[in-house]
């Protein structure tokens, strides 16, 4: 399934129109029937677009090193380790497909906080996470601690500590054991449903400190295309 150039843009008949009067063939929105209706129409791909970590009770956000509490992104998303968090992304999948008849799926903000989001770029710990660090053979509370002691002497990155620097390490590394572990989760769902599973990232640069790496999610065949696809009135998240 492919496509020239593809529009992230709002879920309704007229933006559809205008998208492929902008010469896009591949439109990609929130979850609507009315817009795969319009799509099908004009001939192009629509592809509904899922929020994966969307949340609405902060009890459901990620835990900073500093033990504080919140959602992150749109103040609208918690942590994706969060069970109930993934079942609800798998319901919302299915619901989508069967509403909209489409052939692809998009999982977006399969993630941890960016930078924008300041200290919670320093997560999580909540206890799910904590969870999945014992699984790793890591010590959650030594962890915080050292990220800690490391973020006080941040603006000398990378000239930090070995204990310090090794700290920040591990913590990108765990963010990406956890997307994976949940990536595998959605996936194993999303076959039996017969759909393709697409991937909206981060550019390189900037997904690996969010726990996006390319190598796993290639690996479970993910289509993945940062490049091709534009968005439209969208700033930092």
């Amino acid at each position: 399934m492919k496509y020239r150039q593809g529009l992230y843009t709002k879920p309704t008949s007229q933006a559809i129109e205008q998208a492929y009067e902008e010469g896009y063939d591949a439109v990609f929105t929130s979850p609507s029937r009315e817009v795969a209706k319009k799509a099908k129409e004009l001939g192009i791909l629509y592809a509904p677009v899922i929020w994966v970590p969307k949340a609405n009770d902060v009890k459901q956000g990620v835990v900073n090193a500093w033990n504080e509490t919140a959602l992150f992104a749109f103040n609208n998303s918690g942590c994706i380790m969060n069970p109930q968090l993934i079942q609800n992304t798998i319901q919302t999948i299915e619901k989508a497909i069967i509403e909209t008849g489409a052939e692809a799926i998009i999982i977006d903000a399969l993630r941890y906080p960016s930078p924008h989001d300041q200290k919670w770029l320093f997560t999580c710990f909540c206890k799910h996470c904590q969870q999945h660090m014992k699984t790793l053979g890591i010590n959650s509370k030594e962890l915080a601690e050292k990220i800690r002691q490391a973020t006080k002497n941040l603006h000398q990155y990378p000239h930090l500590k070995p204990e310090q620097y090794h700290a920040l390490q591990t913590l990108t590394y765990i963010k990406q054991k956890a997307v994976e572990t949940a990536l595998i989760q959605i996936k194993e769902h999303t076959q039996k449903l017969g759909t393709e599973l697409w991937a909206a990232i981060f550019p390189p640069s900037i997904a690996w400190l969010v726990g996006e790496i390319i190598k796993p999610l290639t690996g479970l065949e993910i289509s993945i295309d940062y490049k091709e696809i534009r968005k439209k009135g969208t700033g930092p998240r």
